[in-house]
């Protein structure tokens, strides 16, 4: 028989350290935070980073000058943090704390709080639900909000066709795709829509939701939706500009296909928790192909669901 573990003993917190050297190596983010925290964080600053992991975000804020708290629940990444810091300029600046980032509130206020528990559509991992908590306790017990990195997330999602052949297998599975890479097998049938604006400096809910209206502009088969996820990892005012990374596209299947022509309109909706697993988004999935005619009455009557594979398995 497997034994399952606890949501929170497999990710979030709970990342085991050979995860953390793809992390590491991951160019892109490892660049947007060190430029982001090289433009936010200044000498004297106090930083707090929350699931600090391997410690490298918090290295970071320590050679600007600034102290640095960071925090983390799984006590072998406290232990390699620790090892890690030592070897590394900076790192004496430093504190590390066993703690778990939900519940953690430092006796002084801060000037900057770094957290990446950041995944695609913010499913699984509880960014949200962390910063949430955390800006609401800082502003009740010390009157003000410090910066947060990141600064904001959008969320977007796109309908595409997506080709499941590998190698003459057939497999309709979630897919995760690099965002900077041309992905020659995925067509978007629409334009990317936002269907959530994520500032973690004002207060937030966990539900994300979307009753959407796509209008096709390609023609080809619907069997799946790309959901897309760019983070603002600091905004730059004074200079009109912002540093950005996006997480892995997820890419969900449909189990009944949609063949649409070139100006079909289709109707989209789903709901879930953020930090939900990514099964919640799956099931809550509702697609229907309008009829044409006028816009006002597109939305009468009962839409005909189009399973997720998911949803069809369960």
């Amino acid at each position: 028989m497997f034994q399952t573990t606890h949501p929170r003993e497999q990710l979030g917190q709970f990342i085991p350290i050979h995860y953390h050297g793809q992390m590491l190596a991951n160019t892109e983010r490892m660049q947007a935070f060190k430029s982001a925290i090289e433009s936010v964080v200044r000498p004297g600053h106090q930083v707090l980073e929350l699931g600090g992991g391997t410690g490298v975000l918090s290295c970071f804020a320590a050679r600007c000058g600034a102290q640095v708290t960071c925090v983390d629940a799984n006590p072998e990444m406290i232990h390699w943090a620790g090892q890690l810091l030592r070897q590394n300029p900076g790192g004496e600046r430093v504190n590390l704390v066993l703690a778990d980032a939900m519940d953690y509130m430092p006796e002084h206020p801060v000037d900057v709080v770094i957290c990446e528990m950041l995944h695609s559509a913010l499913v699984r991992e509880q960014q949200l639900r962390v910063l949430d908590r955390f800006r609401h306790l800082h502003q009740q017990r010390f009157g003000f909000l410090p910066r947060f990195i990141p600064d904001t997330t959008l969320l977007a999602v796109q309908p595409v066709q997506q080709n499941y052949d590998f190698m003459g297998y057939h497999a309709a599975i979630p897919l995760f795709q690099h965002a900077s890479t041309e992905h020659k097998d995925t067509m978007g049938l629409g334009d990317p829509f936002i269907y959530s604006v994520i500032e973690y400096q004002e207060p937030q809910s966990l539900l994300q939701k979307a009753d959407i209206v796509f209008l096709a502009h390609a023609t080809g088969t619907l069997n799946a939706l790309r959901f897309i996820t760019k983070n603002l990892v600091a905004i730059i005012p004074e200079e009109g500009r912002s540093i950005d990374w996006h997480c892995q596209y997820l890419v969900l299947p449909f189990a009944e296909p949609l063949q649409l022509e070139k100006g079909d309109r289709i109707r989209l909706r789903f709901h879930y928790m953020a930090g939900a697993e990514i099964t919640q988004l799956n099931q809550s999935l509702l697609v229907q192909k309008l009829p044409q005619g006028d816009i006002n009455q597109l939305f009468q009557g009962m839409p005909h669901e189009v399973r997720t594979a998911a949803r069809a398995q369960a």
